[in-house]
């Protein structure tokens, strides 16, 4: 649903068609138009799990994984190809964000990533698992298998409201700069 840009399409093309050129390949991809919610037919008890999929740096895109949430999904899994940033630390760090989003969401989300790192995160942002060969836990090859890890399905205050009280915050301390500012141009 959401490309990444100048590797999977060029930002404001139309208004600066240099911009074709800083890519050494024809950019020519179009995002997807809807959420897809699959289901999981466990076989076993009276409920199947639905889950959702976010493929690259969707899991970058908070208010994606909040949707998907608020449709009702048990866990998340993200699919990534992280192979241009090599063994660098931008592997962990995109890791990280994705901890965010478990415990924004209150939910597992397991990621399958080559070249990057194979994991499991908690609801409670625990990394559980990763993939791991001898101390090593990037660029490896390998599978990884684990329990999803499930909680209630209430969903949390952001999951309902988004960024309203960053937002409020926001708001509040730009009146706050601006009675100030005010008080001391006119005092």
């Amino acid at each position: 649903m959401y490309l990444v840009p100048f590797g999977e399409f060029i930002p404001f093309e139309g208004y600066f068609p240099f911009l074709t050129h800083l890519v050494p390949y024809s950019v020519s991809l179009s995002g997807g138009k809807r959420r897809t919610i699959f289901e999981l037919d466990t076989k076993k008890g009276d409920k199947d799990f639905k889950f959702g999929v976010i493929i690259c740096y969707e899991d970058t895109v908070a208010p994606l994984v909040r949707e998907f949430r608020k449709d009702g999904i048990d866990f998340m899994i993200n699919i990534t190809n992280d192979a241009w940033f090599c063994d660098s630390s931008e592997l962990d760090q995109h890791l990280s964000v994705m901890v965010f989003r478990a415990v924004e969401n209150r939910i597992c989300i397991t990621r399958a990533a080559n070249s990057g790192i194979s994991s499991f995160v908690a609801p409670n942002g625990e990394i559980y698992d990763y993939l791991d060969m001898n101390g090593k836990y990037k660029e490896i090859d390998g599978i990884l298998c684990n329990k999803i890890r499930f909680v209630d399905t209430v969903n949390t205050w952001y999951t309902n409201h988004g960024d309203v009280f960053a937002i409020s915050c926001l708001l509040v301390t730009s009146i706050l700069f601006l009675v100030a500012l005010a008080r001391r141009i006119f005092a």
